[in-house]
């Protein structure tokens, strides 16, 4: 299946599925990354479609779907490693909030 015809062939699932394919659905819906360019085309070539016509495309294997391949978080995590990267990350946030504020006040004089 051509890049183009994966790209129409989400589209029509989109379609089928009640919702108006874009962009941001289709890149979703596909198994592989497509450029931006080829998907734009095909959303393009698939809305001058008439609705006879695309009911007679290719349906996508969704087999492969992103929604398959996601990883499964393993159950042995360790919590405290993630509370002490939490509190890292919030430490790091309030020192940013606060470089801000001083910009911000040092733009505002």
């Amino acid at each position: 299946m051509s890049p183009i015809d994966q790209v129409l062939a989400a589209a029509k699932a989109i379609a089928l599925s009640g919702h108006t394919p874009n962009l941001a659905l289709v890149k979703a819906r596909l198994s592989n990354k497509l450029p931006i360019p080829v998907i734009i085309q095909g959303l393009k070539e698939f809305k001058a479609m008439s609705k006879e016509r695309w009911s007679s495309l290719t349906d996508l294997d969704m087999t492969h779907s992103v929604i398959n391949e996601a990883p499964v978080m393993e159950p042995n995590i360790d919590l405290q490693q993630l509370l002490n990267t939490i509190g890292q990350l919030s430490q790091q946030i309030e020192q940013l909030t606060s470089r801000v504020h001083a910009l911000e006040n040092k733009v505002n004089e």
